[in-house]
């Protein structure tokens, strides 16, 4: 969350349970973000892993060449 919506955050904060909503809807944004940010994470943790796999077979293949010669 970036310092000015944390600010604005305890701002709300401050003035009590009368910003309870407003507060909650600051969260539920940030989750969405967090969220958002998270799934594209995974999806580049994926292709590294794909790649790392990748990397395995080839250099497996090579070493059974190289075995074999």
């Amino acid at each position: 969350m970036p310092l000015a919506e944390i600010k604005q955050y305890i701002e709300s904060y401050k003035k009590g349970e009368s910003t309870i909503s407003e507060r909650r809807n600051m969260m539920l944004q940030h989750k969405k973000k967090v969220e958002a940010e998270m799934a594209q994470t995974y999806l580049h943790l994926e292709r590294i892993n794909y790649k790392l796999a990748l990397c395995d077979t080839l250099e497996s293949g090579l070493n059974n060449k190289q075995i074999k010669i």
